[in-house]
């Protein structure tokens, strides 16, 4: 028993000292290949530099004075390839205009994209993914193809970056069926995956006019939340029809779009939310109606201040007071004898920092003496109204 611990303790230490002897040589080889590249980069920057505007000046790769053997060697070494794609994607990324057209093709001529496409085909899933990446960086579209075919394979972080790929690359229907791919096999969340289509750079709204109407009610909301985001307003009467939807996911992200674009044409349709089943849509249509300045909502949301859901209740609270500028509603509320109201508001006012307005407690001070003896005494009697 005794030789079996001692030759355990051994395999132990064997193993906790080649882990420890990988650890420092990994990061030894790491340390390395940085101190490289930042000398590559003091030395290839500028050429680089010098090469892509003489690319951009030409307009035509064909015709452009550049040292190609040069420029060859560069591509041979890994570690430079890697530092000339990150120049040219730091162009496209920055910068707009034609000329993105002319370094893209320069990338396509000089076998940088070809180049990125065979380390597609490795098994290193993190590599894969990588390639994803630096392939919509370069927003080639002969990439494409094989982009489309990483949007089927299940591991998350190759799926996020093919899919991103394809939205730099910003071809329309190329975007629209990598997100029929993804239906029923969705491993991203829900906003992963809008801040991807929100970063579509093709025709968006000719995207968005074919997605929010996608047969999939995930899909389908994605896009009509993207599209709030980036305020498609020719796209508000489509989205706004699911005000009425029977998917509450539709119903939440049309309250949400509608909300950003701000649009009062649809304010009663979002205010009868407020009586849905579904208390997180009665929530939220609670939240989006504090965003518009029509004060002839509160009523309505003073009537949700006794919602059996504490967020309903909130955030018809906050919406209240964002659009009851002289604090009359306030005033009514706490004359009434709805303590479920009266809590929910004071709860607002405080995480808004409103009671402020009201009185100053250190120095005894009221600003609204009758709504702040009325506050006051509330507090003071344990949630009972004094003359109640």
């Amino acid at each position: 028993m005794e030789q079996y611990i001692y030759y355990s303790i051994i395999l132990f230490s064997t193993i906790v000292a080649f882990l420890y002897l990988y650890i420092i040589v990994e990061k030894s080889i790491e340390k390395i290949a940085r101190k490289q590249k930042s000398r590559y980069e003091k030395q290839l920057i500028p050429e680089i530099d010098s090469i892509i505007n003489k690319v951009i000046d030409t307009g035509n790769i064909k015709d452009i004075d550049i040292d190609r053997k040069r420029l060859k060697k560069i591509l041979r070494n890994s570690i430079r390839r890697d530092i000339l794609e990150e120049r040219i994607s730091y162009y496209l990324e920055n910068f707009t205009g034609e000329f993105r057209e002319i370094l893209i093709q320069f990338c396509e001529d000089y076998r940088i994209v070809e180049e990125e496409l065979k380390d597609l085909n490795t098994r290193n899933i993190y590599k894969k993914a990588l390639c994803c990446k630096k392939l919509g960086e370069l927003r080639s579209k002969k990439a494409i193809k094989d982009l489309l075919e990483q949007v089927s394979i299940s591991i998350q972080d190759i799926k996020y970056n093919a899919l991103l790929a394809l939205a730099k690359i910003g071809d329309d229907q190329s975007f629209i069926d990598a997100f029929s791919k993804i239906n029923g096999s969705i491993l991203l969340s829900e906003r992963s995956l809008i801040e991807i289509i929100d970063s579509f750079e093709g025709n968006k709204s000719f995207v968005y006019s074919k997605m929010i109407d996608d047969e999939d009610e995930f899909i389908s909301s994605l896009f009509i939340k993207s599209a709030g985001n980036s305020l498609e307003y020719t796209l508000i009467e489509p989205i706004a029809k699911y005000l009425d939807s029977n998917s509450k996911e539709r119903r939440i992200s049309a309250i949400k779009a509608l909300g950003n674009m701000k649009d009062t044409r649809y304010i009663d349709k979002i205010s009868d939310l407020l009586d849905d089943e579904s208390w997180e849509v009665r929530a939220l249509a609670a939240k989006t109606l504090g965003r518009y300045s029509d004060t002839n909502i509160i009523p309505k949301l003073i009537d949700k201040l006794s919602d059996r859901q504490w967020f309903v209740r909130y955030n018809s609270a906050v919406s209240i007071l964002k659009l009851d500028e002289s604090l009359q509603y306030v005033h009514k509320v706490f004359e009434g004898h709805d303590r479920f109201a009266k809590d929910i508001i004071i709860s607002a006012m405080e995480d808004t920092d409103l009671m402020s307005r009201i009185f100053d407690e250190e120095n005894n001070k009221y600003y609204d003496e009758k709504l702040a003896v009325l506050i006051k005494n509330y507090i003071d009697n344990g949630g009972e109204t004094k003359d109640e």
